[in-house]
């Protein structure tokens, strides 16, 4: 599922990609790539908010992808979008 959504978000297929990185996270909750593959693909149909917390939990089970331009990428789009404020 990770694989091909991604594929499907290079395309630019971002509608398909959210779905199957949506079930490739319920399947591999545990896997740092795919939060962070998930991640990217919410942030680019803006919703920030998603974004962030696959972003977040990608770091947790992933340390070392702080170092990567994806990531910087990523925090640099997020920052661009508008984020719901907590009630």
């Amino acid at each position: 599922m990770d694989k091909l959504g991604w594929v499907e978000h290079l395309l630019g297929h971002d509608d398909v990609a959210t779905n199957l990185l949506d079930q490739a996270v319920k399947l591999e909750p545990g896997q740092a790539e795919i939060r962070l593959h998930a991640a990217i693909v919410f942030a680019a149909v803006g919703q920030g908010d998603r974004a962030n917390a696959e972003l977040k939990e990608a770091q947790r089970l992933g340390p070392a992808l702080e170092g990567r331009n994806e990531v910087r990428q990523l925090r640099e789009t997020l920052s661009l979008l508008p984020q719901r404020s907590a009630k």
